[in-house]
């Protein structure tokens, strides 16, 4: 009798699956990494214009943004939220029946721009500036701080 080595043979399958979730691990990492890319960017004249408003009178804050959505206290220091929203697009006119009158037409989603801007306000002055927002196609913007700077910055010296 001659001894015979058994060798090990690797499964089709299990050989298939590991390069198959080694491309999806390395897939949503590049995926997550793009995110934070994204969300870590900002326009430097967003930036800038964000700068522009340390020092302004927070009296004024209401005068050119209404009022506040949110007040917080934290000591000394406020935190304003003013939330402003766009107006709403005009109510699309109706549409004909379909012809089958068990299946409804479906309704367009409507979204709704907006612009946020977070002021921290200490001995009466701006003293930092956040900004987030969201374009009605739904994506995120903060470029909606331009909307309010000139109101906003014309206002330091007062």
């Amino acid at each position: 009798m001659t001894a015979t080595t058994a060798t090990q043979i690797p499964s089709p399958k299990l050989h298939r699956q590991q390069p198959a979730l080694a491309g999806r691990v390395a897939w949503l990492l590049a995926f997550a990494l793009s995110l934070f890319a994204c969300a870590s960017i900002e326009d430097p004249r967003v930036t800038k214009t964000r700068e522009s408003l340390i020092g302004v009178p927070a009296r004024q804050l209401s005068r050119c943004l209404g009022p506040a959505s949110d007040v917080e206290m934290e000591g000394d220091t406020e935190y304003l939220t003013f939330t402003v929203y766009e107006r709403e697009p005009a109510p699309t006119p109706p549409r004909q029946p379909t012809s089958r009158p068990d299946f409804p037409e479906p309704r367009p989603l409507r979204r709704v721009a907006y612009c946020e801007l977070r002021f921290e306000v200490t001995g009466g002055h701006v003293r930092a500036v956040e900004v987030s927002g969201r374009r009605s196609d739904g994506l995120a913007s903060s470029a909606c701080i331009f909307d309010h700077a000139t109101c906003l910055s014309g206002s330091k010296t007062q």
